[in-house]
């Protein structure tokens, strides 16, 4: 009976091993649209080895006649506006209650005090444009892509002309980076009816997206301001607000706020903003979760624009070029069939040695490659051919480690055998274990993808040992 029961349980083990291995190598299919495609996510391969897109930016020169407000000193302090919109009301902190009935014709405040004067605007004033300002610029965009999860990119900067070049990987962050390089990060809170500034990027604090989850989800882009734009925020929530007068007739008076002169939101305030916080609603509420999720991300990629600081110099996109792979289809189909014989070799070995044990092993480590290279997709890890030599060579110590188990149950019961391996093999790679956390946190990609690579190796094996392999052995207690 115990015979029957152990070969069952081997067999069924042998069987979850086959699955995980057809999932990993194969796929599952599902239908989507008129066509069938692999449920299973797509490697995240690195540049060498998938291709590149090579952006050229260079500095915007564009330039506009505008009507502008001027002060004494000849600052501007805003563009005149020439038309008005209606608003809407504002979903803030403290109140999440909208203004209800038909928007109210926009009264104007009164014309501010200042001077106005056409003047041509450029997109970068001439003083800007200095090898200072390039670098600096250069700084917040590699800011910016490093907090956007973007890890492998490359920025080739000419000091002389300002011009950039970006490369990153041919995959959908693409339409991500032209916003994170092309855009200032310029918010200000303007007079809707005038143009006139009231708060500008300067007082800014912090800028994080937020969300609320009732019956639907809301996404917002949450400014924070510091001390002094808190005083000038509740000034202005006194201000811009729904009047009534002795006929019950309303009218509103609206701010705006915007993103390098696009307007985000035009709203008037219901009640004295006193936090100093303002919520920006991002699209309509919804109940769809993926649509949520996608305009959550699109939201905190705008966060993480504002939060890095303003660029000095504006760039506009002069050339977006595919970068083909040094690597051929050919040499990489010659190098998997060289990794995939090498396995055959070795599984080989372990047989001839160890026959029925060592074909059980063999199995074993198919199961355990297929396994690790699931979870690399699941993680998004990205694959580099730095990372795939220290694949190789975490499957090479799982191979140790099966031949040191084995041999370790030809003297001993097996679970003896089991904390004897894990006693001698675990406290040799612990100084592995630990350079891969190092590197897991490198900003690099090539070093944090060889980290990431082998702590999820080094976790699986673990994990993967002790329920699958160990559990294939169980019974075969005989010491020789």
């Amino acid at each position: 009976m115990e015979k029957n029961l152990r070969k069952f349980r081997t067999i069924a083990i042998i069987l979850v091993i086959i699955l995980i291995a057809l999932i990993a190598f194969v796929g599952i299919y599902g239908k989507n649209l008129n066509a069938f495609k692999n449920l299973i996510p797509d490697y995240s391969f690195g540049m060498e080895l998938e291709g590149s897109r090579q952006l050229k930016f260079v500095v915007d020169t564009t330039s506009e006649e505008k009507e502008v407000y001027v002060d004494e000193q000849g600052n501007v302090l805003g563009e005149v506006k020439t038309e008005e919109d209606e608003g809407v009301s504002l979903e803030t902190e403290e109140t999440s209650e909208e203004a209800e009935g038909p928007a109210e014709e926009i009264t104007e405040t009164n014309t501010p005090s200042y001077a106005t004067e056409t003047r041509t605007i450029k997109k970068n004033e001439d003083g800007v444009l200095t090898k200072d300002n390039f670098e600096k610029t250069k700084k917040i965009i590699q800011t910016r892509l490093n907090k956007q999860g973007i890890s492998e990119y490359n920025i080739r900067l000419d000091t002389v002309t300002g011009d950039m070049v970006v490369e990153v990987p041919d995959d959908e962050n693409v339409n991500i980076v032209y916003q994170l390089v092309q855009t200032k990060g310029n918010i200000q809170i303007i007079d809707h009816q005038t143009g006139l500034i009231l708060i500008d990027s300067s007082h800014v604090k912090k800028v994080e997206a937020v969300y609320t989850s009732d019956q639907s989800f809301q996404t917002f882009l949450q400014v924070t301001f510091d001390k002094e734009g808190a005083e000038k925020l509740k000034e202005i929530s006194n201000q811009y607000v729904e009047v009534k007068d002795e006929t019950g007739e309303s009218t509103k008076t609206y701010v705006e706020v915007t993103l390098d002169g696009e307007a985000l939101l035009t709203t008037y305030f219901g009640e004295e903003l006193e936090a100093g916080i303002i919520q920006i609603p991002m699209g309509e509420a919804t109940t769809d979760v993926e649509e949520f999720k996608a305009l959550f991300e699109t939201t905190q990629y705008l966060a993480n624009i504002m939060n890095n600081g303003q660029t000095p110099v504006v760039y506009s996109l002069n050339s977006d070029n595919f970068l083909k792979s040094s690597i051929t289809d050919t040499q990489k189909l010659v190098f998997t069939i060289i990794l995939v014989v090498a396995l055959v070799i070795a599984s080989i070995i372990l047989i001839a040695k160890y026959k029925v044990k060592g074909l059980l092993a063999a199995i074993s480590n198919i199961g355990f490659i297929a396994l690790t290279t699931i979870v690399l997709r699941y993680t998004k890890v990205t694959i580099t051919l730095n990372s795939i030599i220290f694949f190789i060579a975490m499957v090479v110590l799982n191979i140790i480690f099966l031949k040191m188990y084995l041999k370790n149950m030809q003297k001993l019961p097996e679970s003896e055998a089991y904390v004897e391996t894990l006693k001698h093999y675990y406290l040799s790679i612990i100084p592995v274990g630990v350079v891969a956390i190092i590197f897991t946190f490198m900003a690099n990609a090539t070093i944090s993808s060889v980290g990431m690579i082998v702590f999820w190796s080094m976790f699986i094996q673990v994990i993967y040992n002790l329920a699958i392999t160990r559990t294939l052995y169980l019974g075969q207690n005989k010491a020789k």
